[in-house]
């Protein structure tokens, strides 16, 4: 008999089992042997995950992490011993069980901490790092002086007035430590505080600073005084600086430095009452 197709060729599976047809398609055409399925242990793998998970966990509440390092940087008014305690971070606590952000709220609620920032350094060592707010100057409010930053934000009161500038005529109406303090014109308050920024990077200070829309008075001494908007004296503060200068080197010590916006400042023997 006539075969118009090869015969399949016979095979047998492990067992002796015939398994020509397995390979053969029902047109006698060879086909692809059927791939058999491996076994997914997902459970075995989810046991290992879990282990794994397990052991890193006690590693990392094990003593090989617990704090024995704490450094502070940035601190002036502060010592590293004192930000250490606001921040209620202890040795021996475990590196990675201490909440960082719960240390950070407690440093930042006092008023002269104007940002903090706590990290972990592996493998024991606790790294802050604060920046602090610097005495600016201060108001009376309420029979009270209130010292603030150079920003305007209250750092702390008290019945007596701080060695800084006194500001008067902001017509203050809220002072809430560490807070901006508000009050009636804040563009007169954002004038002032640029003022007092501009004459600190000279390197002059003035005991007492009137200020106001029109007419400021800053005063070097009860009895010597500079006169004039804040603009212009800011721009004449060159001239301003050499004034000072010849005038304490006179110890001329009553007198008003008039800044009249030429590019120039004169200087009267006269103090000149404040202007209503």
């Amino acid at each position: 008999m006539k075969k118009y197709y090869d015969e399949p060729e016979e095979r047998y599976d492990e067992y002796g089992a015939y398994e020509a047809d397995a390979y053969y398609d029902d047109y006698g055409g060879p086909a692809e042997p059927p791939k058999r399925r491996r076994k997914k242990h997902h459970f075995l793998r989810f046991l290992i995950f879990i282990a794994v998970l397990a052991g890193l966990y006690l590693f990392a509440a094990s003593e090989f992490f617990a704090i024995d390092t704490i450094d502070v940087t940035g601190n002036s008014r502060y010592t590293a011993e004192q930000v250490e305690e606001m921040s209620g971070i202890t040795s021996g606590g475990n590196l990675f069980k201490t909440r960082m952000s719960k240390a950070e709220k407690r440093i930042a609620e006092d008023p002269y901490i104007k940002s903090v920032s706590i990290k972990r350094k592996l493998p024991r060592t606790v790294v802050i790092t604060v920046k602090e707010r610097i005495d600016g100057f201060c108001v009376l409010f309420d029979e009270k002086y209130y010292l603030l930053d150079s920003e305007g934000v209250v750092l702390s009161a008290s019945d007596t007035p701080p060695n800084v500038t006194l500001v008067e005529g902001l017509a203050v109406t809220e002072a809430a430590q560490g807070q901006k303090i508000s009050v009636e014109k804040n563009l007169l308050l954002a004038d002032t505080i640029r003022f007092l920024d501009v004459i600190r990077s000279n390197g002059l200070y003035f005991k007492r600073v009137e200020a106001s829309d029109l007419t400021a008075r800053a005063y070097l001494d009860e009895q010597l005084l500079c006169e004039g908007t804040f603009a212009l004296i800011e721009k004449d503060i060159a001239e301003l600086k050499l004034i000072i200068a010849d005038l304490h080197e006179r110890k001329v010590k009553k007198g008003t430095i008039i800044m009249s916006g030429s590019g120039s400042c004169t200087f009267s023997p006269q103090v000149k009452q404040a202007e209503n």
